[in-house]
C-alpha cells in the first residue's frame, strides 16, 4: 500500500482535522524509518493513526502504541489500522504512557524508533522522555512532535543542556 492510498482511507473527521500530525509529517516518519532501515517502534499518542499507519507500512514491524483516549475519538485509530489491513502489526496500550513505559523497561524491550506525541504538559512530555531515553536501541531516534509548544520546548532544552 503506498502513501496515498494510506492517507485517501483514513477516517479522519473533518471538526478534527488538525489532531493528527500533518501528512507531511508523516510522510517525514516514513521515510526516515525507510531510509533508516528502522524496524521496532514505539509511539505515545495515537488519535486517529495516521503516525501508526505510516511507520507500520514503513516497517511491516510490530508497532507498540500507547494512548488511553482512543475511545474520545470513537475508536476510529484503531478502526483505520484495521482498514488498512495493519492490525496484525500493531499491539496496542489503553492506557497511560507513565504506566505501560516502565513495564516495557520491565521487560526489557528496546526500540530503534520512539515518537512522542501523547500529553502535551511538561511533565508529561518529561516523563515520556525519561523512559524513551531507557527504552531506547543505542544509535536509535527519538523525535517530538508539536515543537512549537512552551512545555515541548522546555523539555528539549533540557535535554539540550543536560
Amino acid at each position: 500500500m503506498n502513501l496515498n492510498d494510506i492517507n485517501k482511507h483514513l477516517d479522519i473527521p473533518e471538526e478534527d482535522k488538525y489532531t493528527p500530525i500533518k501528512v507531511i509529517e508523516a510522510e517525514y516518519i516514513y521515510n526516515l524509518l525507510t531510509e533508516k532501515l528502522l524496524k521496532n517502534t514505539l509511539e505515545i499518542g495515537f488519535a486517529y493513526a495516521r503516525s501508526a499507519s505510516h511507520i507500520i507500512a514503513a516497517t511491516l514491524s510490530n508497532h507498540i502504541a500507547i494512548d488511553p483516549f482512543q475511545s474520545n475519538y470513537n475508536n476510529l485509530g484503531l478502526s483505520n489500522i484495521e482498514k488498512l489491513g495493519f492490525n496484525k502489526y500493531l499491539t496496542f496500550y489503553n492506557d497511560f504512557s507513565h504506566i505501560v513505559l516502565p513495564k516495557l523497561l520491565e521487560n526489557e524491550k528496546k526500540f530503534d524508533f520512539i515518537f512522542i506525541d501523547g500529553d502535551h504538559k511538561f511533565d508529561g512530555i518529561f516523563v515520556d522522555f525519561y523512559y524513551a531515553d531507557l527504552l531506547v536501541n543505542e544509535g536509535g531516534y527519538l523525535l517530538f512532535h508539536d515543537t512549537w509548544m512552551r512545555s515541548t520546548q522546555l523539555v528539549m532544552s533540557f535535554i539540550k543542556t543536560s
